[in-house]
């Protein structure tokens, strides 16, 4: 994703959408035309990553094997997740915690709660 690109290397506060838009190859009015703010921008960035890191936990198998080995599995998943979207935790720092997050969390959390069970 281009917006991944440019807030990766410019930085969170610093990337614009101008230049996202460069990135991806289109118009500045089209780039707003599918994302009208900013903010709706890095509102579909946390949910792609939400659902990369959900499809990396379940690709695991975490209730096959030993736990060590799925833990192992789990581990090397999710750090290549949180490698690409690495930019988010400093935007993440500033934003409230709200119920569609938590929600997404406990998604998350809960096949690896049942592991170590």
């Amino acid at each position: 994703m281009a917006a991944r690109q440019v807030f990766s290397s410019n930085g969170l506060l610093s990337a614009t959408m101008d230049q996202i838009a460069e990135e991806a190859g289109v118009g500045v009015a089209t780039l707003y035309r599918h994302f009208p703010t900013r903010d709706d921008l890095l509102a579909a960035i946390r949910a792609q990553a939400y659902d990369d890191a959900g499809a990396a936990i379940e690709a695991c198998h975490l209730d096959e094997g030993p736990a060590s080995d799925a833990l192992r599995r789990l581990v090397e998943a999710l750090v290549a997740v949180g490698d690409r979207y690495r930019f988010l935790q400093n935007e993440a720092e500033g934003e409230p915690a709200g119920a569609p997050r938590t929600k997404r969390e406990d998604r998350l959390r809960q096949p690896v709660l049942a592991m170590i069970k």
